[in-house]
């Protein structure tokens, strides 16, 4: 893969994280977490690391304990 990270790769990223971490039982997905729940998709787990420090760089995420989460509004 590129080192270039699309639009649609941050987003891809990002709703796995929405769609997984509900703030109480699951509040946070580490990297590998995320490249294992896109196994398949042709992301490698230093895609969805670029694309994951890229969104904490926008605002869009946050790093917590075990990982990464949506920033709160």
């Amino acid at each position: 893969m590129s080192a270039q990270i699309t639009d649609g790769t941050l987003e891809l990223v990002q709703r796995v994280i929405e769609l997984n971490c509900d703030g109480e039982l699951i509040v946070a997905m580490s990297a590998t977490d995320v490249a294992r729940t896109l196994e398949g998709s042709g992301l490698s787990e230093s895609d969805v690391e670029r694309a994951l420090t890229e969104l904490v760089r926008q605002g869009e995420l946050e790093t917590v304990e075990g990982g990464y989460c949506l920033t709160e509004t």
